[in-house]
């Protein structure tokens, strides 16, 4: 009989702090090959004593452009730690006006499997 074997997860952890930016449970598509992740997220409301516990889980210049063009649209998180050398992430819109992604820059994550 083989051995049980449970699905893996991949965490993407900021290089320089090793905290955890996100994980392969979002939709996740390179952007700008090979410079960018957009990660797909979900609007989250959050109070004090309301949770929804099922919720959490070769074109570089051409993107570096978009950004530029659209500055004023994004917002900037960096990690838990606030560590300023670590990973600024962009985060927008999408046309709908809802569905938010963020943009991380590749050369600042390392990939771990869980």
């Amino acid at each position: 009989m083989a051995p049980l074997q449970l699905p893996s997860m991949i965490i993407h952890q900021d290089f320089i702090s090793y905290d955890e930016m996100f994980s392969d449970i979002y939709k996740i598509q390179e952007i700008a090959d090979p410079l960018c992740l957009e990660v797909e997220g979900k609007m989250v409301r959050r109070t004090v004593n309301n949770m929804d516990d099922s919720l959490t889980g070769g074109r570089a210049a051409e993107q570096v452009k978009h950004i530029l063009a659209n500055f004023k649209s994004y917002q900037f998180f960096i990690d838990e730690n606030m560590d300023p050398d670590g990973m600024v992430a962009l985060l927008d819109y999408h046309k709908d006006g809802v569905t938010p992604y963020v943009i991380f820059f590749k050369d600042g994550l390392e990939m771990e499997k869980c």
